[in-house]
């Protein structure tokens, strides 16, 4: 196994995260706006569902180390998020010339 095999093999199933996340939001947004003024793919929520189905099995498939790297990323990512949320926004900067 190569130095990097970790590295990559975290990326993939990052991306697979990514993946169906995209196949929820599909679902959801349907739901929530069904007269929405856009193309639809047709059998569009059973190729999304296909998709998550798709993504939780090889995500199932994935080792010990690649699951302590993912929750230990979701942690940090989750940590991140609250921490930025919760701050104030910031004011807009003032361009001088």
């Amino acid at each position: 196994m190569s130095a990097d095999a970790p590295t990559s093999a975290t990326a993939a199933i990052a991306r697979l995260v990514t993946y169906a996340a995209t196949c929820l939001a599909l679902i959801r947004l349907r739901r929530q706006r069904p007269q929405a003024d856009r193309w639809r793919a047709p059998a569009g929520k059973l190729l999304a569902v296909i998709g998550i189905v798709f993504c939780a099995w090889l995500a199932l498939r994935m080792n010990a180390t690649h699951a302590t790297i993912m929750a230990a990323v979701a942690v940090i990512g989750t940590a991140n998020w609250l921490v930025v949320r919760s701050r104030p926004p910031l004011a807009p900067a003032i361009k001088t010339v």
